[in-house]
């Protein structure tokens, strides 16, 4: 590049580090918009590569961004858009009010069937909860390992960490 080897030129005593900082810096203030200078410039190149290579990406976008101005039709210029409700929106607002009572009335029905197949009267998980948590009226006290006095008021169940006097009583 130009420049690069200009700020060699310029500055011949300097270290390659510092002639890079110094080619970036005059660079970026050469470049003619003010603007389009400091967007170059909050990037932060490192080197005056960097510097190039961002300036040379704004730019594109920049390009771009102008097409596309150029191309959206008149009607979607910047200006305050007007909020109305055209009568698709207003249609498709009643289909779906339709539709979510159809499905809270399925909804119902499915749960008063389920109430009505359920032997106990109250809903499945509810039954399963209220089975796993009812004591087992089938064990007989042999089934129970107590702490050697024989009293059913203390199985092994409720001390789990100690050990039994006698097994199996």
């Amino acid at each position: 590049m130009d420049i690069r080897r200009l700020v060699s030129l310029a500055f011949p005593e300097l270290d390659h580090r510092a002639r890079e900082t110094i080619a970036c810096d005059y660079f970026i203030d050469a470049l003619a918009d003010p603007d389009f200078a400091l967007k170059v410039r909050e990037q932060l190149p490192a080197n005056l590569d960097s510097a190039l290579r961002i300036a040379l990406q704004l730019k594109e976008w920049t390009k771009d961004v102008d097409r596309i101005r150029n191309e959206q039709p008149k009607h979607f210029a910047r200006k305050d858009r007007e909020v109305t409700q055209t009568d698709s929106l207003i249609k498709t607002n009643e289909e779906l009010r339709k539709h979510n009572t159809e499905l809270q009335n399925q909804l119902a029905k499915a749960t008063l069937r389920s109430r009505a197949s359920n032997s106990v009267g109250r809903p499945a998980a509810k039954r399963h909860v209220a089975e796993r948590t009812r004591p087992n009226m089938k064990l007989r006290p042999k089934d129970f390992a107590f702490w050697g006095c024989g009293s059913p008021d203390h199985p092994i169940r409720l001390f789990p960490n100690k050990k039994p006097e006698r097994e199996g009583v």
